[in-house]
């Protein structure tokens, strides 16, 4: 998992907004102090399903959702 975000990073390198990082970094630094706390104290299955339950959710939402509409049409009902 660390690797995809290293690569998703990698690609917004030159697109990023310093108002959205001001925002993210402090949930970011909280998250990982809690994650590496309850690390010594959570069952490895508990992390493996949790991590798998939200890899299904993530891909249930990529193939669910509806593209966008593209700007500068107009929806036409007959």
């Amino acid at each position: 998992m660390v690797a995809i975000d290293l690569m998703d990073i990698w690609g917004y390198r030159r697109n990023w907004h310093r108002g959205n990082l001001v925002v993210l970094l402090p949930g970011v630094v909280d998250g990982i102090i809690i994650g590496a706390f309850a690390y010594k104290y959570v069952n490895k299955n508990f992390i493996r399903n949790f991590l798998s339950i939200i890899a299904m959710l993530f891909a249930l939402t990529y193939f669910t959702q509806k593209p966008a509409p593209v700007e500068g049409t107009k929806r036409v009902v007959f």
